[in-house]
């Protein structure tokens, strides 16, 4: 039988946020891979190719963590925000240290998605739930 996920609210906004934040991410982070200028270099912030990288791995991490909690698996839910932070936190320096360029927008949508899908998905869990299903397992310590 399929438990259901431990939440306060359903996750329907969440999951748009993150679904928008992902597309803005895969765009931006293509056209940095294919375009080696995309980002001028700034004097305090330096935007690798690599960082393009590791944001689309991030973005397949995200969402098979949400594909897998919108399918039941509290191991999931527990693990998407943290990937959620990720993306918010790693788009911190395309948002200050960059120069204008055309995909500023798109740099700022994914911050703002990442970041309003991570509060949305945190304030949606239900911690209470969450400790009582893992109260009576054996193996746990025992509080003082």
């Amino acid at each position: 039988m399929k438990e259901t996920l431990p939440s306060k609210h359903r996750l329907g906004q969440a999951t748009v946020a993150s679904l928008v934040a992902a597309a803005a991410i895969v765009l931006a982070s293509t056209v940095g891979l294919a375009d080696a200028g995309r980002y001028a270099q700034s004097q305090s912030v330096i935007t690798p190719q690599g960082a393009d990288a590791a944001n689309l791995i991030a973005v397949l991490f995200v969402l098979a963590a949400l594909w897998l909690a919108r399918r039941g698996s509290l191991t999931a839910l527990m693990l998407w925000p943290g990937g959620l932070l990720y993306l918010a936190y790693a788009y911190i320096p395309y948002l200050v240290g960059t120069p204008f360029t055309p995909l500023l927008f798109d740099d700022v949508v994914a911050f703002l998605a990442a970041a309003y899908a991570l509060a949305s998905l945190v304030t949606g869990i239900d911690g209470t739930a969450i400790r009582d299903r893992f109260v009576h397992r054996p193996g746990q310590w025992e509080r003082s």
